[in-house]
């Protein structure tokens, strides 16, 4: 049995994925400062292989505590999309880089073996082509812009972590609240 923390995982990916983990036997600890509700974790309340800690990955306090006897981090939060980055770039840098710095520095400084970072397909840019994760990272954005700084990051720290790079393209489906 993993222990994983899931940053984010109130999210929409995030409440799939610790669904799943949940499933495969894994003790689960979310870190997610419920910006957008809790809801999703609900289900998973009162289980003894889950953990919800309300609080914020730009807080140094709240990482070591969530950090703390983990073997696996699955980093999924982060401001999403460009209108959301352009709106406030500095709270997107802070978020998208300099968090996502600190919970690297974090892993590597407790137990962690490995670390997975949502990236996302907009590092690649426009074009018809099918990229490969080989693809030229062409950012057009400020939002790739912060997701190409954070892929660097966790490049730096692949002699010491186990690192997974994924560059999600926009995810849909069943329980996609707002949705058409």
């Amino acid at each position: 049995m993993e222990r994983i923390l899931v940053t984010g995982g109130a999210g929409y990916i995030g409440t799939h994925l610790v669904r799943q983990l949940l499933s495969q036997g894994h003790f689960v600890r979310v870190l997610d400062n419920g910006t957008f509700g809790l809801s999703g974790l609900r289900p998973f309340y009162g289980l003894n292989r889950f953990e919800m800690q309300k609080g914020d990955i730009q807080i140094t306090a709240h990482l070591r505590k969530s950090i703390s006897t983990i073997d696996k981090i699955i980093h999924l939060a982060g401001i999403v999309g460009n209108p959301a980055c352009s709106f406030d770039k500095d709270f997107c840098h802070e978020v998208n880089v300099v968090a996502t710095r600190r919970i690297f520095d974090e892993a590597a400084r407790g137990n962690v073996k490995n670390i997975v970072f949502a990236s996302s397909c907009s590092v690649y840019g426009y074009g018809d082509d099918i990229f490969t994760e080989d693809s030229r990272l062409n950012p057009v954005d400020y939002y790739s812009e912060t997701k190409v700084k954070g892929e660097a990051i966790a490049q730096a720290y692949k002699d010491d972590l186990v690192v997974t790079l994924c560059r999600f393209s926009t995810v849909f489906g069943a329980f996609t609240e707002n949705a058409i």
